[in-house]
């Protein structure tokens, strides 16, 4: 839409720039003074024309193919791949960690990755949001980022927690999440029917999902 709007401007501006350009020709033998001010105008719309060229274009939009276009994407690799998220009680950043299950390979879990560094640029653009905002909500990983977002908005395929501390006495819980292939393209249909993320901070132990 914007790109056709810009469109739409510069061929006005450059239209209206050769209109008055025409018309300054015509009048310079008999009106001098129109002339001049018709060139004027005609100076005016083509610097119009191109200070609207030279405005950046707006990212696009994530659409409904897109999402299922990536859905697809992610179902065609192996769903053996498994990880784990854990983080500190009271801080949102997420700490993944992501290996081959049974059946999958190091090369599967690469392919994973790969599609989820895709993935996490489509969300990027879907929500609108700069770098600095999107690192504060989702981490500076990229593959961490498309994970973190999707946690809250698709069963993780199992129940099992963990928890921690360190020698400090600083806690911290944790969710193991199978078939994250499979996870990823869940996500996919949920976005491209128009769901968004949520971005929460647990207050308790308990509230990591």
């Amino acid at each position: 839409m914007f790109a056709a709007k810009r469109a739409a401007a510069i061929s006005a501006c450059v239209a209206a720039a050769l209109g008055f350009g025409g018309w300054a020709t015509s009048a310079e033998s008999v009106h001098p003074g129109v002339a001049g001010a018709l060139y004027a105008l005609a100076l005016l719309f083509a610097v119009g024309a191109i200070v609207v060229m030279s405005i950046p274009g707006r990212p696009t939009r994530v659409g409904f193919e897109e999402w299922r276009h990536q859905e697809d994407r992610f179902r065609q690799r192996n769903k053996n791949v498994q990880g784990h998220y854990d983080r500190d009680v009271g801080s949102r950043v997420l700490r993944w960690s992501i290996w081959p299950a049974a059946g999958g390979t190091p090369r599967d879990r690469e392919l994973f990755e790969g599609e989820a560094v895709h993935a996490s640029r489509l969300l990027k653009r879907m929500l609108g949001y700069q770098e600095e905002k999107y690192v504060a909500c989702f981490g500076s990983n990229e593959v961490d980022q498309w994970l973190t977002a999707i946690r809250s908005l698709v069963h993780p395929g199992t129940d099992m927690h963990s928890t921690g501390g360190d020698s400090s006495g600083r806690k911290s819980a944790g969710q193991y999440v199978e078939e994250l292939p499979v996870m990823s393209a869940v996500a996919c249909v949920k976005f491209a029917a128009g769901l968004r993320p949520r971005v929460g901070l647990p207050s308790k132990l308990g509230e990591i999902a």
